[in-house]
């Protein structure tokens, strides 16, 4: 204890030693709050004593010897050696005082005069043993001591005076006085001192741990912040560190804990149940606490001053966590429990909002009326607001758990599966039997009982589905608009998700009314509807744009908003798509969501796949199933299984993509429109793997599931197209011209895409005088469609057609077919265009000369339309035709082109030229 802070209290004692050395007898009291140093102040003093000759007689008040009569008294004696006369008759007295105050029914009056004989006999024998040596006594929490004891102490110290004696008591401030008669006799007494400890300073304990911790000066003043000065919390944090060989900032572990429930426990037992009472309420407010705790707001003020006086606390709560965790931890679960209960319904009584009282009732597990219910709904609605989606459901289960009401219980229930299909699709699947259970019985109202249906759908439980469904139709009659705008809604979501199950229900007999159509829902529904039923109309799309821009992600708008990118994916707008799928897939990993975030992720990847983009739908697919395992989506994991298996085989790793066809899917999978995505997926690494009646058979039931669910669409699955390239390769051309012819009679004016598929491959079973032509047209429609892929494909197969027509032209083509089948990292097709060459572009066909691009931005906007144009392997003719100028413009453009570029032939250009106009797609 040689911190400088202390080195004045021992030489204040030390110099009554010296009093009471020359016999001048002294009493003195320590005082100070719990684990200030008192009982080491002691110590440390003690041990001087007795090196300078004193006899040191020592005892320790105690809460459970309080009522130990005289129980301090033979702590003292037992240390003075005595004689054996003295001995047995101080015994005697001993035991006389314990019989005289336990007595059951004493005469009050000898009673006393006994105890004051008694009192006087133990004083005049202690008094006696300083005849020898100086004597020192000291009492430990003395407040502790008891009465019988106090009374031979009282003696003591009156008689004293002229004797070389030595008192020395401690006791805890902030405390009621155990004994006030004992504390206002002392005072009385002129030879008394006090001694008054105070919590370390920043300096003392940068002392401290200079002692007990190298190199730890820097953490004096966060040490002193949160331990108040108080030495054993200090002591505590310095064990911490030793304990964590900490670095940088203080480590609070469980030596700090363990020291501040020392404290706690070395004080009364107010100040410990208004520890609680601060854990539990997270402050010190007197009025709270004393409602809290049922105490009066004095007893809570000077529990609290004895939290502040402790380092424990400052005023407004514990200075740190920790300290609230010690005690919460030290406190039995029921009786933690039955705190935040009442804490709770204090707080509900006093008008409180939900969320505070939330918490309370989060820590009790449990509630004490039916009111908490709806008070923890709200407070889960309200987490939501700022995504917090575990402490949401935390909320929901509680309020699940405590409803007495079935329906209640249901619409809870529900929007627990909707936090479900946020954060945890897995979790869905738990919910089904009570969702089933709640829909059997009518608990829930229309919205979600058709949100259940999809449930059902989405695992598999068609029958279920099936009948909640006319169960539900067959009561619109009778109902308002909005059962039938639900029904409304769940019918359009039926027809791009799960057709089949729409035959089975009656036709609807009450129409959603007008205003209804602008609801989200709804509005994507039907625009989906359009997109995959007529095709890429203006109106749709406009709908679904208007849906992403004014919808914010939440559980209410998310199918909405996954549905309004779908209506863009399949009206192959896909540079209006792509913003809106990335702000969203962006905004659900920051969100925590990781249910949006696989469905979104699989959103992407079906844009990437579109554009040709592999490594991109690669990246996506995965991240859309490691979200979420293949069992948590469902039926819905043909989607994201099928963009990954056709990314794996158009990039060479066809192994891979084989190996994801021996994953389980759900048999239910094939009676939804993920299951043709999925056999359409199939097909093509069965197609890749040169199994080609296997490729032909999941084709040709894609077609026929298509038209026996009324949306045989090539804008869906262009299955037509699929089967004619197996067809062709079989030889069997004329089954695949009547496919082709099939699909170019249906709705491909305005899908560039599927044209452009569709006239590549009947260019291949054309006559060589027509496949030019076709070929010429398929390029500029794969490239008006975006698909890069496709477009690789169209000019791999026009190079060969141009190769008895201008061999230079030719290579120029080629050339741009290979590059872009590796810009899609397609090896196979990179194989096929220049077999020897799919990864090494040292041998790969001439390279484009490098360019400067200053020297591109000298052309001028005509030069750079020319220019961008016959870089794509368009002729002169064509060109000219295309911005309907005269092929001698074309040429001196071309000439001028050359200079500024300095290139000598057309094969130069560099491939990334674009028209200052529109950027020409790759």
């Amino acid at each position: 204890m040689a911190l400088a802070e202390r080195d004045g209290q021992l030489d204040f004692l030390r110099r009554l030693l010296a009093d009471a050395s020359a016999a001048y007898g002294r009493v003195a009291m320590v005082t100070g709050p719990v684990a200030s140093g008192k009982t080491e102040l002691l110590h440390v003093f003690g041990e001087h004593a007795r090196g300078a000759g004193a006899l040191v007689l020592t005892a320790t008040g105690t809460r459970a010897e309080r009522n130990m009569p005289l129980g301090v008294l033979r702590q003292l004696l037992r240390g003075a050696a005595l004689a054996p006369e003295t001995l047995a008759r101080v015994l005697a007295l001993l035991d006389e005082g314990q019989a005289t105050a336990t007595r059951t029914e004493p005469d009050n009056e000898v009673t006393e005069r006994v105890q004051a004989r008694i009192a006087h006999d133990l004083a005049d024998t202690l008094l006696a043993l300083s005849a020898e040596s100086v004597l020192v006594l000291t009492v430990d929490d003395v407040d502790h001591a008891d009465v019988a004891s106090v009374r031979v102490l009282v003696d003591l110290a009156r008689r004293l005076r002229a004797h070389r004696v030595l008192v020395l008591f401690t006791e805890l401030t902030g405390a009621s006085p155990a004994h006030p008669a004992f504390r206002t006799e002392l005072l009385r007494q002129p030879h008394f001192r006090r001694i008054r400890l105070t919590p370390l300073s920043v300096r003392g304990v940068a002392e401290m741990l200079a002692q007990q911790l190298a190199g730890a000066a820097h953490l004096a003043a966060d040490c002193h912040e949160l331990t108040g000065g108080n030495p054993l919390l200090v002591r505590a944090l310095v064990e911490d560190q030793h304990s964590a060989q900490a670095h940088g900032g203080l480590t609070v572990g469980e030596a700090f804990g363990q020291a501040v429930l020392a404290c706690l426990h070395r004080g009364n037992p107010l100040l410990l149940r208004v520890a609680q009472g601060v854990a539990v309420l997270g402050s010190t407010g007197a009025e709270p606490l004393s409602g809290l705790l049922e105490l009066t707001p004095e007893a809570v003020t000077q529990g609290v001053d004895t939290l502040v006086e402790a380092g424990l606390a400052r005023r407004g709560g514990f200075r740190h966590p920790a300290v609230g965790a010690a005690v919460l931890a030290d406190v039995s679960p029921d009786s933690r429990a039955d705190l935040h209960l009442r804490a709770a319904e204090r707080l509900h009584l006093e008008g409180a909002p939900p969320p505070p009282i939330a918490e309370h009732l989060l820590a009790a597990g449990r509630i004490g009326g039916q009111w908490a219910v709806q008070v923890l709904w709200t407070a889960g609605e309200h987490a939501l607001t700022e995504d917090r989606v575990e402490y949401a459901v935390e909320c929901l289960e509680l309020a699940h758990r405590s409803s007495t009401d079935d329906q209640t219980r249901a619409t809870i229930r529900m929007m627990l599966v909707g936090l479900a299909r946020r954060a945890n699709p897995a979790v869905v699947a738990r919910h089904l039997a009570e969702l089933t259970e709640a829909l059997r019985k009518g608990t829930l109202n229309t919205r979600d009982a058709l949100t259940s249906v999809r449930c059902l759908l989405l695992h598999g439980r068609n029958a279920e589905a099936a009948e909640a469904m006319v169960q539900l139709s067959e009561t619109v009659g009778q109902t308002d608009k909005q059962t039938a705008l639900e029904l409304a809604i769940t019918r359009e979501w039926m027809f791009s998700m799960h057709p089949p199950l729409l035959s089975q229900l009656p036709a609807a007999e009450l129409a959603p009314e007008s205003g209804a159509v602008r609801d989200p829902r709804l509005q994507t529904g039907l625009a989906l509807r359009k997109v995959i039923a007529v095709g890429p109309e203006e109106t749709a799309i406009m709908d679904a744009e208007q849906v992403l821009q004014g919808s914010r992600l939440s559980e209410k708008t998310f199918d909405a908003l996954v549905s309004a990118l779908m209506v863009l994916y399949f009206a192959d707008r896909l540079d209006r798509a792509l913003p809106w799928a990335d702000a969203l897939l962006a905004e659900s990993a920051e969100r925590n969501a990781p249910g949006w975030h696989a469905m979104f992720a699989s959103v992407r990847a079906a844009l990437a796949l579109r554009q040709g983009d592999l490594s991109g739908a690669e990246q996506h697919a995965r991240t859309a199933l490691r979200h979420t395992t293949p069992h948590t989506w469902g039926v819905a994991v043909g989607g994201p299984l099928g963009c990954l298996i056709v990314a794996l085989t158009e990039l060479g790793k066809l192994a891979e993509a084989e190996e994801l066809l021996n994953l389980p899917t759900p048999d239910a999978m094939l009676e939804s429109t993920f299951g043709l995505q999925y056999l359409s997926a199939r097909g093509r690494c069965h197609l890749a793997a040169d199994r080609l009646y296997a490729a032909l058979g999941d084709f040709r039931l894609c077609g026929e599931l298509m038209a026996e669910w009324g949306m045989d669409r090539p804008s869906f699955v262009p299955w037509r197209s699929d089967a004619a390239e197996v067809l062709i390769r079989l030889g069997k051309h004329h089954e695949a011209r009547a496919l082709l012819d099939e699909q170019l009679a249906m709705d491909c004016t305005n899908r560039p895409r599927i044209r452009g598929v569709t006239l590549r491959l009947l260019a291949a079973i054309s006559e060589p005088h027509r496949r030019l032509a076709l070929l010429t047209e398929a390029v500029e429609l794969s490239r008006a469609g975006g698909d890069r892929l496709q477009l690789a494909r169209a000019l791999g197969e026009l190079s060969q057609a141009q190769v008895e027509v201008d061999s230079t032209q030719a290579r120029m083509t080629l050339r741009r077919a290979w590059h872009l089948a590796r810009e899609c990292q397609a090896a196979p097709l990179c194989e096929e265009l220049v077999p020897g060459q799919a990864s090494v572009e040292a041998e790969a066909p001439p390279a484009p000369v490098e360019v400067d691009a200053d020297k591109v931005t000298a052309l001028s906007d005509a030069e750079q339309r020319v220019a961008a144009l016959a870089a794509q392997g368009h002729t002169n003719r064509q060109i000219a035709s295309k911005l309907c100028i005269t092929i001698s413009t074309v040429e001196q453009h071309l000439t001028r082109v050359y200079k500024k570029l300095n290139v000598t032939r057309r094969a130069d250009l560099p491939s990334g030229l674009h028209s200052p106009d529109t950027a020409v797609s790759a």
